[in-house]
């Protein structure tokens, strides 16, 4: 489950941060004209990188990248912020890794 998140200093403090487009839930429902890009918050760099792993192993997930800082929140986006809590399957290895 996801929380949105309207303001970069909305998003809890993390070492690293995964983010991606999420171009299946892109366009409608909460995001209805807007993108939605997926933040999901990481300790280490070696749990972003699986975390990046899976994203980038789901058609879905475009334009995955690791950060060290909060994104900076624009105008026509929507941003779904997960953690480890929320949503476990990310952060599991080979959950989604592409092969």
């Amino acid at each position: 489950m996801s929380t949105t998140i309207a303001s970069t200093k909305d998003f809890p403090k993390h070492n690293f941060y995964v983010t991606a487009t999420d171009t299946f839930l892109s366009g409608w429902g909460d995001a209805e004209g807007q993108t939605n890009v997926v933040v999901l918050g990481c300790a280490t760099y070696a749990e972003a990188e699986t975390v990046m792993a899976n994203a980038k192993g789901r058609s879905d997930m475009k334009r995955v990248r690791i950060i060290s800082n909060p994104p900076r929140v624009r105008p026509g986006n929507l941003y779904s912020y997960m953690d480890r809590d929320h949503a476990k399957a990310w952060y599991a290895a080979n959950t989604w890794a592409a092969n």
